[in-house]
């Protein structure tokens, strides 16, 4: 896991907002937005950072493949301790 990318996606407050919701438990795309009040389209955006650097993963919601609930990898912050 590169570190740099991993705090470039942090260093975005609105990112880190996105991680600390997910530290507690795994959200829908719906949920995170309306929880930070933005956007589905702006908060997309986040979540693609957070995907592509490795903080994050997706997966199917049971029952319906077109959404995807979202949850912290938390193996991206294990070489930073």
């Amino acid at each position: 896991m590169n570190m740099v990318r991993t705090f470039a996606a942090l260093s975005d407050p609105t990112r880190l907002a996105v991680v600390e919701k997910l530290s507690a438990q795994p959200h829908r795309a719906g949920e995170l937005a309306a929880a930070l009040g933005m956007s589905a389209p702006a908060l997309s955006r986040h979540l693609r950072v957070l995907l592509e650097s490795g903080v994050i993963a997706d997966e199917a919601f049971e029952g319906d493949a077109r959404v995807r609930m979202f949850r912290l990898e938390r193996t991206a912050f294990s070489s930073a301790s």
